[in-house]
């Protein structure tokens, strides 16, 4: 019986940890960048592990506290957008909410300030701000 000394040799280790390591790293990669797709800059999140119908409630109650108007809301696709309207110190500022269901009680919110009307827009500093505001508002609502 002979023994391939090459077959155990560091060296013809080295092809197949080469491979292995680039895999980890696109990975590694692609799981970043998913979730730099799925939060961009400017959004608040929140997670809640409660039932997303409690969630969905109190993203409206909240809503009705900070004074918002909700424009259009589909339950079954978890998205709302709500507007504040403007007045002598606020400037208009719209909210779109997206509420995604992991489990049946793992509830993420993710929420971004917008503005309709790019020439009176607010600064995107407000627009964060309000988005925020929102969530520490629906954090307080359900008790997190």
């Amino acid at each position: 019986m002979t023994i391939d000394r090459e077959v155990n040799s560091p060296y013809s280790m080295a092809p197949r940890s080469f491979v292995l390591v680039l895999a980890a790293v696109m990975t590694a990669g692609l799981m970043v960048s998913c979730a730099s797709v799925k939060n961009p800059p400017g959004t608040a999140t929140a997670q809640f592990f409660q039932n997303p119908d409690r969630v969905w409630e109190a993203i409206q109650l909240s809503l009705d506290a900070l004074d918002y108007v909700v424009e259009s809301s589909n339950r079954d696709e978890g998205v709302i957008r709500a507007a504040r309207p403007s007045d002598d110190t606020t400037p208009w500022i719209a909210l779109d909410i997206n509420q995604v269901m992991y489990t049946e009680d793992q509830v993420s919110v993710f929420v971004r300030g917008v503005a309709e009307d790019p020439s009176a827009a607010p600064s995107q500093e407000t627009l964060d701000k309000a988005a925020q505001d929102f969530v520490t508002v629906l954090r307080r609502k359900l008790g997190s």
